[in-house]
């Protein structure tokens, strides 16, 4: 087909029309757009009304098929005057029927009923009894689609609410579970009880055990006529008593006794703390309810271990929120290789453990070796697992000036088992009687802090600060040069990423570190740090003589510096947080 194109607007606007009704024809939609837009600048020019009605009622449907609704309704609201203006019944029916066309695509079914019966009435001045049913007809028609709609909608809250209570049965069997760990270590408590009572008999009167009971304060000083001695021995005691006065003799007898009470008493202290535990529970999920409800929080993230996990996962359940479990250790492990209770003890926390990871909408870890060790469980195969690093706040490092001039070496963090700080005093120990002069400062308290001063006790150059405030943690690094992290190699501290060596970088100290997988992720052997062999007294001493001859430590302590900044701070961190909750909140 050809067409002479005419200068005057009307020829132009006849051509536009019959382009715009091939392309519509075509189902090119956006081509169709185009030429009708131009076909209605046209008409506009020629003051052409009618003709403007019939472009804007052809527009009306590109745009309700592009699904450009707003477009739609302005165009269809254009005709719908011109059409009323005119008085053009033809044109002002046309209209009617498309306004509940629009209105029936937008879902607005109440609005599509009210133009459908606007358009038949007007289309049928008379009305009989046949056309009454036949917009009755219509009217159920769309109540029947709205109906399915509802439908579709409560088959999916039920399948929320089948969710919703599956989880719920699981959580009701580990607090079924937790009850009867409640019960085994009340049990064990009062055996425990028993055998200290039993202990205590064994060696004391029974008088002086009641007026212990009764009053510890007690010293139960008492003459008797009689008595029977029990001689006992420790390791070394026989050279050490041979080579200090008396006096101070009985002071370390009384800090060995005083150890020994201690021991029993943290072990009383530490079932009490668990049963409590169980019983706090169910405060604690209150408190993250009512605090969550009452904030409108959009994600909620819990740590570690299964106590927050249960009350985090209940919560999400109850306002269908979504929640974030974020594993930074294998904390269980340090139940691993004892004895049988604590072998069933980890068994069971193992399995809480990766119920809460299931559970879970998504599961953060610190590093890739605990990611390689979570995706190996069965229920976690299938499992999102992010990586978030360990990292510093680096706008709360406050780096004060050291006054004494001394190279001082430190330990800054819990006395543990799993820290090997035993090692770590030997070889101090060898190095003091060898003739070196640097200290060696403690900074932190734990279980191994006694068995610690006990291995130092004749080391002066050795000293136990204790714990400290956060506060305080600037003028701590202050006090020491070079940090050490002695770790013992074991499934644990080679899965985590410790915070302390970090810190230390990002105090510009030098690290010297065990290399232990954890380490080994954090520090580049002299570049960021040094490394030796974990365990290894040779290998430690080794690499503290080489770090006090090493000319080039002030290197290694930037490059440790400019690591944290780039790669192992909090501003970074965040924005890998704010992915990970948006993600989660998109797709609910």
């Amino acid at each position: 087909m050809k067409f002479n194109i005419a200068t005057c607007e009307r020829d132009k606007g006849i051509f536009y029309k019959e382009i715009g009704k091939v392309s519509l024809f075509k189902k090119k939609m956006k081509l169709a757009e185009d030429e009708l837009e131009r076909l209605r600048s046209v008409w506009s020019k020629a003051s052409d009304e009618l003709r403007i009605i019939q472009v804007n009622n052809a527009l009306f449907e590109v745009y309700l098929a592009l699904g450009k609704k707003q477009q739609a309704l302005d165009a269809l609201n254009t005709s719908s005057t011109l059409a009323n203006a005119n008085e053009s019944d033809w044109y002002i029916q046309r209209s009617l029927e498309d306004f509940s066309k629009y209105y029936k695509a937008s879902g607005q079914y109440e609005q599509a009923l009210s133009y459908s019966e606007k358009y038949n009435l007007y289309r049928y001045k008379n009305i009989n009894e046949k056309q009454i049913q036949d917009n009755e007809k219509q009217a159920a028609l769309y109540l029947d689609q709205k109906n399915i709609r509802e439908i579709e909608r409560k088959k999916e809250d039920l399948k929320l609410s089948n969710l919703k209570l599956r989880n719920s049965y699981i959580y009701i069997s580990i607090a079924i579970f937790s009850c009867f760990i409640f019960i085994f270590l009340f049990v064990r408590f009062r055996r425990l009880h028993a055998k200290i009572q039993g202990l205590l008999l064994n060696i004391l009167p029974p008088s002086v055990v009641k007026r212990i009971q009764a009053d510890a304060t007690d010293d139960c000083a008492t003459n008797f006529e009689a008595a029977t001695i029990l001689f006992s021995d420790f390791a070394g005691f026989t050279e050490i008593s041979a080579q200090i006065p008396p006096n101070e003799l009985l002071g370390y007898l009384n800090k060995f006794f005083t150890a020994f009470d201690e021991i029993i008493s943290e072990e009383k202290s530490n079932i009490f703390v668990q049963i409590k535990k169980v019983f706090r529970l169910i405060s604690f999920t209150y408190d993250v309810y009512s605090i969550s409800k009452r904030e409108n929080i959009d994600v909620i993230h819990a740590h570690a271990m299964f106590f927050c996990a249960i009350s985090a996962k209940l919560t999400s359940l109850l306002l269908n929120i979504p929640f974030v479990y974020e594993v930074r250790s294998l904390w269980e492990e340090r139940y691993k290789n004892y004895n049988l209770f604590s072998k069933i003890i980890f068994s069971f926390v193992t399995i809480l453990e990766s119920l809460s990871m299931y559970s879970s909408d998504r599961i953060i870890v610190i590093n890739n070796a605990l990611k390689d060790n979570i995706s190996k469980r069965y229920i976690l195969k299938n499992k999102i697992i992010s990586i978030v690093p360990n990292a510093v706040d680096i706008s709360n490092i406050k780096i004060i000036e050291k006054k004494n001039k001394d190279l001082f070496f430190g330990y800054i963090g819990t006395l543990s088992p799993i820290e090997g700080l035993g090692l770590l005093i030997k070889v101090f120990n060898q190095l003091h009687a060898d003739g070196l002069t640097n200290k060696l400062i403690f900074y932190g308290d734990g279980i191994e802090r006694k068995n610690l001063e006990l291995l130092a006790l004749n080391n002066p150059l050795i000293q136990f600060k204790g714990s400290f405030l956060p506060s305080q943690v600037s003028q701590v690094y202050s006090n020491v040069d070079i940090v050490v992290n002695p770790r013992i190699s074991n499934l644990l501290t080679n899965s985590v990423t410790p915070l302390k060596p970090l810190e230390a970088m990002a105090y510009r100290k030098l690290v010297i570190a065990s290399d232990v997988g954890g380490m080994h992720e954090l520090i580049k052997n002299e570049k960021t740090g040094f490394l030796f062999k974990a365990e290894s007294e040779s290998a430690l001493k080794k690499i503290i003589i080489d770090v006090l001859r090493n000319k080039k430590i002030n290197v290694v302590i930037d490059n440790a510096y400019n690591e944290i900044l780039e790669n192992r701070n909090w501003k970074l961190n965040s924005l890998k947080y704010t992915k990970i909750y948006n993600d989660l909140i998109n797709e609910k």
